[in-house]
């Protein structure tokens, strides 16, 4: 869990939890008003009447704390305060985020590094074989494959053991959260990393 703390609240604010919304940064929370510090829990109390719930032991600041809880499943992605090693079972992650560039750096894997990829080119291969993981190339680039994506393909490469067969020497998808869930666990981690365009000019 994880404390965020900001100021400057009106009496129009209401933390309702909601992921949906943008001035809900977590599950659950507490608010402050900032004309007579009541204070309304997000658990079980009706924030139709959070003025009405007086609390005199509160600080005088404006201060807003928001508990967010992630889903278990994320947990499958590695700390990325420590360093990278190979030997510890870690698999390379390539959050593909459309249009940031994440085929320029499908080139950089490929042509720069010479990378295995699991990537969406996984089911060009001759005489694809549906019940085992291969490498195979095409145009010179090393593939897996699978597909990984589309949810059925990431469903495919889970049930194959994509991450445990260490094929891959990076895997990319956009699906973050099915990636975690399905390819990833906790002895066979992906280290996450991702290129982010500049939302103006995305």
């Amino acid at each position: 869990q994880y404390n965020l703390r900001g100021g400057n609240l009106n009496n129009n604010f209401v933390d309702r939890g909601n992921m949906d919304n943008m001035d809900s940064m977590g599950i659950g929370g507490a608010l402050i008003n900032n004309n007579n510090n009541n204070m309304g829990s997000m658990g079980g109390v009706d924030p139709n009447n959070i003025n009405n719930i007086n609390n005199p032991n509160l600080p005088p600041d404006n201060i807003i704390i928001h508990q967010a809880t992630f889903p278990p499943h994320l947990s499958h992605l590695s700390n990325l305060t420590t360093s990278y090693d190979p030997s510890s079972g870690e698999t390379p992650y390539f959050w593909d985020v459309h249009f940031s560039g994440e085929s320029i750096a499908e080139v950089v894997f490929a042509q720069c590094h010479g990378l295995v990829m699991a990537a969406e080119f996984g089911l060009r291969q001759t005489d694809y074989n549906e019940d085992r993981l291969e490498v195979f190339q095409l145009d010179e680039t090393q593939y897996v494959n699978v597909d990984t994506t589309s949810q059925e393909g990431i469903q495919r490469a889970s049930q194959l053991g994509l991450a445990s067969s260490r094929l891959a020497d990076v895997i990319i998808s956009p699906h973050f959260h099915g990636m975690a869930s399905q390819i990833f666990s906790p002895r066979n981690p992906g280290r996450m990393f991702a290129l982010f365009r500049h939302p103006v000019d995305r």
